[in-house]
């Protein structure tokens, strides 16, 4: 070949090497890339570095195999997962893990860990779907349970599917210790030694367990009732640690001596509490079970202008005040004093459901990322930023006023078993609306009457009255 043909050739070529050299360049500098590169920076300046749980947990992001996607709500994400968690045979589910790390104007903004249980077949085959609809309220033929934990792995929120379909309920991982020592099951009921001993695949034949954990899937239905599904077990070495001492911590839900010390409102706090209704007073605070440590504590307090209020303490903690003056008026309705509490009751199931409750407020302008907030910390923006905009009564109490069946559901069942002759003279409506009593506000009640003097209700809830004592 003389040097005039090849130098021709080399100009008809060089075109192509200049377009591959350039597309390696921007290969190499994409802007998908780039954000993953931010993405581990956010984990790196934002995850707890003296916490040992994501190594005890294979928590840490896979970075080898990221990749930046849009998720179905249309932002942009950077996806990472993290180390595979294998369950015993003997378990049906499987669990697809990984972070979301979100993108806005150019920059992470928050992260999360999301948990997604399912069937083991489901999981694997639908892996793309779970990750980009995991936010959404429908997911074609996906039963089981997301969990979302913020980036050190902090409960948030949890959301129960069923055929596709999002439904009332909760999830959360639990675990059980049983220890070789006793041959018994350190555990908070006869129900939780029950599930253990009923699992299959834990056994410490060999003896050189300490202590075996077993981790469970359980789901807190809206009716009250808990479903448990096996997960895997751990063994703890005799010569290990007997444990964290963060196993099967428990809620509490407790009276103030100001309750107890009046033999009223310790008996009508105790009807209350053996109501097993589906919305009674012990089902209700029931949802703070899904948590671990949060607690409930009922007071009476002297400078209420209202019936109760529901009062944050601070980690997702809460005090539920009751109208002292209201409370120890020997002539004020015991029945007024048991719907108060009923509704107070709710108030709290509300606030640590928060996210669930208020979830479609724009949060693009928050001055916290929602992520990165204490389920606390949001329900006291969000009762703030809508007080502030006037709205309260169209957030929390207009939940409250649609779902008034489910307070009706729970005072006609303790009307019912404790005032029977009060219960035979009223009918629903008079039942619903002392259900309605601090409501008055609502889009709902002003559906039904103009105003809160409105004879109609007035002589409703006037039914009540008069109805003091609880034996």
């Amino acid at each position: 070949m003389n040097r005039k043909s090849f130098f021709v050739i080399a100009l008809a070529i060089l075109p192509l090497v200049i377009f591959l050299a350039c597309r390696k360049i921007a290969h190499d500098l994409t802007p998908g890339q780039t954000t993953i590169q931010q993405a581990k920076q956010f984990y790196n300046d934002n995850n707890a570095k003296n916490d040992s749980t994501a190594s005890k947990e294979n928590l840490k992001p896979e970075w080898e195999t990221a990749f930046e996607t849009k998720l179905a709500d249309g932002s942009k994400s950077v996806i990472a997962l993290t180390g595979k968690v294998k369950f015993n045979d003997s378990s049906k589910l499987s669990l697809l893990r990984f972070y979301v790390f979100k993108e806005q104007g150019g920059e992470i903004i928050t992260a999360r860990i999301i948990e997604v249980f399912g069937a083991k077949d489901f999981i694997p085959q639908n892996r793309d779907l779970l990750i980009s609809a995991f936010g959404q309220q429908k997911i074609p033929d996906f039963t089981g349970a997301i969990i979302i934990y913020d980036i050190n792995h902090k409960y948030v929120i949890s959301k129960v599917f069923k055929s596709g379909q999002l439904i009332d309920g909760s999830a959360k991982v639990a675990n059980l210790k049983s220890s070789s020592n006793s041959g018994g099951i350190v555990a908070n009921s006869i129900k939780s030694q029950k599930r253990i001993a009923s699992s299959r695949g834990v056994t410490n034949e060999s003896g050189s367990c300490s202590a075996t954990l077993t981790y469970w899937l359980v789901y807190y239905n809206w009716d009250g009732s808990e479903e448990w599904q096996f997960l895997f077990s751990v063994c703890i070495p005799n010569s290990g640690s007997s444990g964290n001492g963060s196993e099967n911590e428990t809620v509490t839900i407790t009276p103030d001596s100001s309750i107890t010390n009046n033999q009223r409102l310790k008996c009508l706090y105790a009807k209350l509490f053996a109501d097993t209704s589906r919305y009674g007073l012990s089902k209700l605070t029931a949802a703070f079970q899904g948590e671990t440590g949060y607690n409930l504590q009922f007071v009476l307090n002297d400078t209420l202008s209202t019936d109760g209020k529901t009062h944050p303490l601070g980690n997702g903690s809460y005090q539920i005040w009751l109208n002292r003056n209201n409370a120890l008026d020997p002539d004020y309705s015991a029945i007024y004093l048991a719907s108060t509490f009923i509704h107070e009751g709710f108030h709290a199931m509300l606030a640590q459901k928060a996210i669930a409750v208020f979830g479609s407020m724009d949060v693009a302008s928050w001055p916290k990322p929602i992520n990165d907030m204490t389920l606390q910390e949001l329900a006291e923006y969000v009762e703030n930023h809508a007080k502030d905009l006037g709205v309260w009564n169209g957030a929390m109490h207009d939940y409250m006023a649609t779902h008034i069946d489910q307070m009706q559901e729970a005072m006609t069942s303790f009307i019912h078993s404790n005032y029977p002759t009060t219960f035979s003279s009223v009918g629903s409506t008079d039942i619903r609306d002392l259900c309605l009593m601090g409501l008055e506000g609502t889009t709902f009640f002003k559906s039904q009457y103009s105003s809160s003097s409105n004879s109609t209700f007035q002589t409703n809830i006037a039914k009540f009255v008069g109805v003091n004592n609880c034996n």
